[in-house]
């Protein structure tokens, strides 16, 4: 039985060796056409490579399923070994949260009274889109993933994604099925932040790395570090308040923040949309 079955592997090994080495001939000269054009016109390039992304949007659903499960897999696992102190960590997390649950309901009904006192117009609703990341496209020079949500979904271009932890950064390019999510540590993204309680006003910018950096800053102090970053709406294109991260340390004069979202857990996102009332 070894014996046929090695003879027959044997038969078919050229051929696999041939399907191999005409698959990288044809990409490679694939890749040399589409240069030239989008030298010429980089809206082409843009049209042909969602297109291809749309295209290839059921194979990355298939591709990306065992790949997260094996995350899942992994992550509880780890949970399992790390229990007991897990245990003792959410116990001291949630009487924290009970304090904080209590002013909570304090600073709600005060910043209701003082509203309906101003008249102070409604801030307007925010609805979203669930999408699960089908492929991650980051690379030394871009930080980007792609989901399962496009167009068709009513994802547009420039509106911000998030993750049950925070902010993860915004629509750049939308197809008919999928999207392309760039990154707040990708270094093409630039969102207006207010640094809390110091209610300072700066620009997060992304830099490639795993954490990002704040531009514009008028005070930089030390009593900065673990301060809250979050949205300020400014420009229109974020809600304001989406949390983002923690000033984590100084760097050479530049201002570090540690993003709360773990680029390596992110699964599941929502894309954020006005909501009519």
């Amino acid at each position: 039985m070894k014996d046929n079955q090695n003879q027959i592997s044997k038969i078919f090994l050229p051929v696999r060796f041939l399907t191999g080495r005409f698959t990288i001939i044809f990409f490679i000269l694939f890749s040399l056409a589409i240069i030239p054009i989008s030298r010429f016109d980089q809206n082409i390039s843009t049209t042909v490579r969602v297109f291809i992304i749309d295209a290839f949007s059921p194979i990355f659903n298939v591709i990306s399923k065992p790949v997260f499960f094996a995350k899942r897999v992994s992550k509880e696992v780890n949970t399992i070994f790390n229990l007991h102190s897990e245990l003792k960590r959410l116990a001291k997390e949630n009487e924290q949260l009970m304090v904080w649950q209590q002013v909570g309901y304090r600073l709600t009904y005060e910043n209701n009274s003082l509203r309906e006192l101003l008249n102070v117009s409604k801030e307007p609703l925010i609805d979203g889109i669930s999408a699960r990341v089908i492929a991650d496209s980051s690379g030394l020079f871009v930080r980007t993933f792609i989901i399962n949500a496009g167009s068709l979904n009513g994802v547009d271009s420039g509106q911000a994604v998030v993750s049950s932890r925070g902010l993860v950064g915004r629509i750049s390019e939308t197809g008919l099925r999928t999207a392309r999510v760039l990154q707040i540590t990708d270094m093409n993204s630039r969102i207006p932040v207010i640094i809390s309680p110091s209610n300072q006003r700066a620009i997060l910018a992304g830099d490639n790395s795993d954490t990002s950096h704040l531009l514009f800053l008028t005070d930089k102090k030390q009593d900065l570090i673990d301060n809250y970053v979050i949205t300020s709406g400014h420009g229109g294109l974020f809600p304001p308040g989406i949390r983002i991260g923690l000033v984590s340390h100084f760097d050479e004069g530049s201002v570090r923040v540690r993003p709360f979202v773990n680029w390596s857990q992110v699964e599941y996102v929502k894309v954020l949309t006005l909501k009519d009332d």
